[in-house]
């Protein structure tokens, strides 16, 4: 049987930070706003299109490999 581990910390999924090295927590400091810079029109219609490929295109693609499953 599996045990439950008591030794780890509790965090929750949305103050972790997940990068390639490891788990990292991230610190928010109430009041202060997000330095997150601003998009340029242009990017953000990049972006517009990318979105509305990228979403028909895994809808697709899931619908193609439950059929290929449902097949074999």
């Amino acid at each position: 049987m599996s045990e439950k581990r008591t030794d780890l910390p509790v965090t929750a999924v949305s103050d972790m930070h997940m990068p390639a090295h490891g788990p990292e927590t991230v610190t928010h400091i109430p009041g202060t706003a997000s330095r997150r810079p601003r998009l340029t029109p242009a990017v953000e219609r990049s972006l517009d299109r990318a979105r509305a490929i990228m979403l028909p295109t895994a809808v697709l693609t899931t619908a193609t490999a439950l059929v290929l499953q449902a097949l074999v």
